[in-house]
């Protein structure tokens, strides 16, 4: 029996000892491996560590259900559409925050409805869909993007519900006669076609599908195009509902470009006529892409599938019109002997559905359905036989425990929230030749089931009494896997290899984002759109949307620090797990049961009163500003050195208007504030001249007055090039004097198990009465060890945010990069240091400052109000004149140019 298994490149290894540990906010996890030394396993190799209650070994398939239907088990079973999105040029929606049909791709196109204004009707992929009337129709803002000649290959998809024919869906023709575009359209039968038109007839492709689609229900429309006209029917495939349609060739004889310059249209030819009257949800064009089969189905599945809270972590929402998963042909599936397969579900309908099956016809393979016979019941269907339960009704929407298994006996066994419902004696062998195993439907999706599945666990054995017992009762992990990532470091000793691997995650530290620019988006579609872009991560967006569009953001830096600045700005939290999918979710602890007792369950010798991690006194330097000044010098003849105002970082110097040559001519000192020449410049009234760039950094320096006093001072430096405004300064330095302002407790738990159900971020109960201890703790980090199967869980006090993980995520990330932070040294005595006191008493003196401008208001969280207004003029005796007054006069200060000591006004 394996609990643990360790897969290299999706190969099983023999392994010594493993330590995982998760840490942070999981974006980026480090695992150590012991392997034999004859291990074939090298640097930069895929590695997973999976972890259960129950033995791995003979485990097929194993979905959680965690966002989308992943296999586990370590062999790959996934399901068909269980791919990454791709991103997508344009995605037509309707925008509930305006009321209006929007462009939400990451094109910068927008779109207009013509004529009058078009409704919205319940959707489909979105909470609303648009409405089309038989008057209006959409069109899209830049006509160039989407001129696709001959040659090029794109995808284009829609959700339609209707009953029109005869009309367009998406088209780039002047009118219905026009010959040069594309267009795909409802024929009279309500087939899709597809045209790509130089000449009508003469020279044009048009494929046509034979599936009716204007069945008044939403089905969904995807063609796509791969850019080589000489296939014929094979350059064009059509995809009804995520199933590739079998079509017909009208015509095929284009070799001329079919350039035009009509606009792209929905439900409409760009003049207005052949109006669509129906629906429309997610109209998606892919530009220079030809999409796969899994990726066009992971677009259908955005429309059938609804991730939802389970009896732990997410489930997944079966609609019972729809929405089914498919896990491709495999033999792994094929049963000679003895299975054993589970299911967690809970639903409330009364007709015939099927959870999943794996079968040709209805008389042979297995299947699991509910109200088979009678309302309420289960049905386990194995090579057409039943076996059922009677009496209790199942159907209350609460979860139950569904397992069907056949024994060394070839005895099989229905049992139902872990009580055995019905035996039989069925000895036939379950091997089929083609069939794929069905989710959500029977084999020729006909019963669709309606409800929830939280996992699935199928094995090519049974399993033992104590085994099922335990995952009825106990198992409540929402992962098996419990790290997947790569090899980065292998250290051979003389029989060992000690392996370091990094997880999936790591892609966000080591990745560089360079003038990304965003206009109009919400921050989660930036998160969204840049883990797409940029990764092999599959984005998965939880919980409710902020409602907050940026106007223009700019990406630029690490990609772990603009997601974490934007998950800040929204206040939700992401992760990464073992299945190379990111999550972005709703920022919240998750409550949980569990009670670890010192002397009973767990250990607690570890209780820390620490305040090494006090921080009552942090200057940050944020992002360096740089500036381009030239500053004359006159020569004298003799005089070889002269002194700058700033810091050189690049320059150009020039002598009587001759340039000079670095090194040779002029060097500068150890601080670039000295210029040497080698031979004194000629006499001459400002006839040395030096233009340079200097950088002037942003330094905000907090003071926690209260902590001070009770604690002393313990001050810190932090480098962070992201804070870009004394604004983002100012918050930052606020939240983080508040989080570390007193002595933390933290305690160290150990359990004698291996706990696989609790995870970061979880709220537990501790409680040790040796040392009067009986609260709520947060899971800060875990680790697990094999072979001594033990748990380690840190745990903090009931309060933590991303700066916590700071220290964590940066260390990891320079270990990727092998190198250390490089904080550099400020030398410039004249550079602006400005200091917030942030005290628990202030007092504070108000009065009315006539005709004051405005300009930002900084709420501190100890009650003070900073106003900062404009102008500011001095030496004034006039009191309410619109201005302050006092008697200090600044005699230099910062202007556009940089730094000046002299001529400096303060209005």
């Amino acid at each position: 029996m394996a609990r643990v298994k360790v897969l290299v490149n999706n190969v099983a290894k023999k392994i010594l000892e493993t330590e995982v540990v998760r840490e942070g906010e999981r974006a980026i996890d480090q695992s150590k491996i012991t392997m034999t030394i004859c291990s074939s396993v090298c640097v930069s190799d895929c590695i997973t560590i999976s972890q259960d209650a129950v033995d791995l070994n003979c485990a097929v398939g194993i979905y959680m259900m965690q966002g989308s239907v992943i296999d586990e088990s370590g062999l790959g079973n996934s399901a068909v559409g269980a791919v990454s999105r791709p991103r997508v040029d344009t995605q037509l929606l309707w925008c509930c925050s305006c009321s209006v049909p929007a462009n939400f791709g990451i094109r910068d196109i927008t779109c207009v409805t013509e004529v009058s204004d078009i409704t919205c009707v319940t959707g489909k992929v979105s909470t609303k869909a648009m409405c089309f009337d038989g008057c209006s129709y959409i069109t899209y803002s830049c006509e160039s993007v989407f001129d696709f000649d001959q040659t090029t290959p794109w995808t284009t998809s829609v959700w339609v519900k209707t009953s029109d024919v005869c009309v367009p869906i998406v088209s780039k023709k002047a009118t219905g006669t026009t010959d040069k575009g594309w267009e795909v359209y409802l024929d009279a039968c309500g087939r899709p076609n597809f045209r790509l038109t130089n000449t009508a007839c003469t020279n044009e492709l048009h494929i046509r599908g034979d599936t009716a689609v204007n069945t008044c229900v939403y089905n969904h429309i995807a063609i796509e195009y791969n850019g080589i006209p000489g296939c014929g029917g094979s350059a064009v495939t059509i995809y009804i509902n995520g199933v590739v349609d079998t079509k017909g060739v009208i015509t095929n004889n284009l070799t001329s470009c079919t350039f035009n310059c009509s606009v792209v249209t929905y439900g409409a030819y760009a003049d207005g006529s052949s109006k669509y009257v129906g629906v429309m949800d997610d109209g998606c064009i892919w530009v220079s892409l030809s999409l796969t089969l899994a990726q066009i189905r992971a677009v259908y599945d955005g429309g059938i599938l609804e991730d939802i809270t389970g009896r732990s972590g997410h489930a997944v929402r079966f609609n019972g019109v729809d929405t089914f998963q498919e896990i491709a042909y495999t033999t792994d599936f094929d049963f000679e002997d003895t299975f054993d397969m589970s299911i967690w579900v809970r639903w409330q309908s009364t007709c015939t559905q099927y959870l999943f099956a794996r079968r040709t016809l209805s008389g042979n393979g297995w299947a699991i359905s509910v109200n088979r016979l009678s309302c309420g019941d289960v049905v386990a269907e194995i090579d057409g036989n039943l076996l059922k339960t009677c009496g209790t009704l199942y159907n209350d929407f609460e979860w139950h425990y569904i397992r069907v298994y056949r024994d060394t006996c070839d005895v099989v066994h229905l049992e139902v929230d872990n009580i055995e419902a019905d035996t039989a004696t069925i000895a036939s062998n379950l091997t089929l030749t083609s069939p794929p195993l069905m989710i959500g439907t029977n084999h020729n999706k006909v019963s669709y089931f309606c409800g929830d599945i939280q996992t699935i666990r199928i094995y090519d054995k049974s399993l033992s009494s104590t085994h099922a017992s335990r995952l009825y009762t106990c198992v409540i992990a929402t992962s098996v896997m419990k790290f997947g990532g790569i090899v980065t470091k292998i250290n051979k000793q003389i029989t060992t290899k000690e392996i370091i691997a990094q997880s999936y995650g790591e892609e966000l530290g080591t990745t560089e984002v360079r003038a990304q620019e965003y206009r109009c988006k919400t921050p989660e579609f930036i998160i969204e759109d840049m883990i797409r872009g940029n990764t092999s991560l599959i984005p998965h967006i939880h919980g409710t949307c902020s409602g907050l569009i940026l106007e223009v953001f700019n990406a630029d830096g690490k990609l772990i620090d603009i997601i974490r600045d934007l998950t800040q700005l929204i206040g939700k939290t992401f992760h990464t797990d073992a299945l190379r999918q990111f999550h972005l979710h709703d920022y919240a602890f998750n409550n949980t049961c569990f009670v670890f007792t010192h002397g009973a369950c767990a250990r607690n010798f570890e209780c820390i009163n620490d305040d090494t991690e006090i921080v009552n006194d942090l200057v940050v330097i944020g992002e360096s500003k740089r500036y381009t000044t030239t500053q004359l010098f006159c020569g004298t003849g003799c005089q070889t050195i002269f002194t700058l105002c700033n810091s050189v970082i690049s320059s150009k110097v020039l002598v009587g208007c001759v340039e000079q040559t670095p090194e040779e001519d002029y060097e500068f000192c150890i601080l670039n504030k000295q210029v040497t020449f080698t031979c004194a410049p000629a006499c001459g009234c400002c006839n040395v001249s030096v233009e340079y760039q200097y950088e002037i950094p942003l330094i905000i320096r907090g003071q926690k007055q209260s902590s001070i006093d009770a604690n002393g001072r313990h001050s810190k430096r932090l480098v962070m090039n992201w804070i870009r405004t004394r604004n983002d300064g100012i918050r930052f330095i606020n939240g983080y004097l508040n989080r570390f302002k007193e002595i933390r407790t933290a305690l160290k738990l150990n359990l004698g198990v291996m706990k696989n159900s609790i995870n970061e971020g979880d709220v537990v109960r501790v409680v040790n009465s040796i040392k009067n201890i009986d609260g709520s703790f947060v899971i800060k980090s875990l680790t697990w060890t094999y072979p001594a199967m033990k748990t380690q869980i840190l745990l903090g006090e009931f309060k933590f945010d991303d700066l916590e993980y700071e220290k964590q995520i940066i260390e990891k990330i320079h270990d990727l990069e092998s190198a250390v932070t490089e904080i550099k040294t400020i030398t410039c005595s004249e550079q602006l240091e400005e200091i917030l006191a942030l005290c628990d008493g202030v007092n504070v003196l108000t009065g009315t400052l006539c005709g004051t401008v405005f300009v930002e208001t900084l709420c501190l969280a100890d009650g003070i109000t900073i106003t900062v207004v404009a102008p500011a003029v001095y030496n004034q005796d006039t009191y309410n004149g619109g201005v302050i007054y006092g008697t200090c006069v600044s005699s230099s200060g910062f202007t556009s140019s940089g730094f000046t000591s002299s001529g400096f006004d303060t209005t």
